[in-house]
Order: structure tokens, then sequence, then C-alpha cells
């Protein structure tokens, strides 16, 4: 996924099931993804959350599920970052709860960018987190890609802040946000499409000026 050089499906599926085979034994985990009728996920930290590259396995296996068996299975995450308290939440649920609280949120975005390049490296990491999610689950939705686009990439102080402070970054946000729409996965970006390849010549403008 990360490399941009797999096209989902199946392919995504057959890397998760090689994973769930290390994990379990190769026989033993292909056949535990044919039979598997939900997967789980475990959360035990309180600052990395599932945008923070602790739990990418969650995402294969329920592709390699979905690619063996021919169904999708239910998929939930495991949050124990309050061990007195475990919640456990539907995948989607969990999705959706992290890009309000942590994405989107405007405090977030605000603490990332006092730590300068290393914040925006947080910020593109994220975005690449979730893009992962979605090209093995399908639980990103359109309105939740134009949020996310509209909050850390066009967002005229943040946008500066990427310029500033890690450019590399926000050009890594920007393809992996255009790819998502050429792969489909955004299936109705609108005009955000042609702003995002509008943003890249931009930046790789600006590289050859530098240069």
């Amino acid at each position: 996924v990360r490399e941009g050089g797999s096209t989902g499906g199946r392919e995504y599926g057959s890397t998760g099931g090689s994973t769930g085979g290390r994990e379990y034994g190769r026989e033993g985990g292909r056949e535990g993804v044919r039979e598997g009728g939900s997967t789980g996920g475990r959360e035990g930290g309180s600052t990395g959350g599932i945008t923070g590259g602790r739990d990418q396995f969650q995402g294969g296996m329920t592709n390699a599920v979905t690619s063996f068996s021919g169904r999708a299975p239910a998929a939930y995450h495991s949050d124990h970052s309050n061990p007195s308290q475990p919640k456990i939440r539907t995948l989607k649920e969990e999705l959706n709860r992290v890009l309000r609280s942590r994405v989107l949120n405007p405090k977030w975005i605000s603490a990332m960018q006092r730590h300068g390049y290393k914040g925006a490296f947080e910020m593109a990491a994220s975005v690449d987190y979730l893009f992962a999610y979605d090209a093995t689950t399908n639980l990103i939705a359109d309105y939740q890609y134009q949020q996310v686009s509209d909050a850390l990439v066009f967002a005229a102080d943040n946008q500066q802040f990427m310029r500033d402070n890690n450019p590399a970054a926000l050009e890594e946000m920007a393809e992996r946000l255009l790819e998502a729409c050429q792969r489909g996965m955004w299936q109705e970006p609108g005009e955000h499409q042609q702003s995002l390849q509008d943003l890249l010549l931009d930046l790789d403008q600006q590289k050859e000026t530098a240069s």
C-alpha cells in the first residue's frame, strides 16, 4: 500500500494472509482467515491511536478474510488506553472517532504545528494510515476524505505551516489523497482532485526554482 504498487482487493488480502500465516503458522493462518467471521485490533497506548501506526495489521487481516472467505468480516477495535475501562468499538466507529478527535481536531492540529518538522510529518503519517485502512477495509467515506483535505492540505494556515516546515510531508499528503481519487477510493472528489493536482504542480515548480 505504502509504495503505491498494489492494486487492492485480493492482492492486499494475500499480503494479510501471509502476515497471518507468520503470526499463527502459515497453514493455520490461511485456514483462520477463511473461516474468520470477525477481526479485532487492540490499542494499548493513549497517544498514537489507530492512526499512529500501531495497528496496521488489522486492515490487512480484514481484507484477507474477505479475499479468502468471500465475505467481509465484522471488524472491531479494542481500546485499552484506560485499562480500568476498556472499550470495544466497531472499526468504523473507531476510525470515525479518531478522525473527529485527532486528525480533524483543531487542538491536535495546533499541537502538531508547535512541533514544526516533526508535527508536519505526523500529519502526513496520519493521512497515510487512513489511506491504508481504506485500501484494506473500504471504511473511509468521501466526505471524510474531503474533511481531511480541507483541514490539513487546503486550510491556508496549515498549508503555509507545511510549506515552511516540511514541504515534503505536504507533497506526500497531496499525493496520497490524489491516489485515493485515482484508485476510486475517494469516489466523487469533485474539484478537490484538480486542486490536488494543481498543488503538486506548484510544489514541483518550487523545488525546481530552489534547485
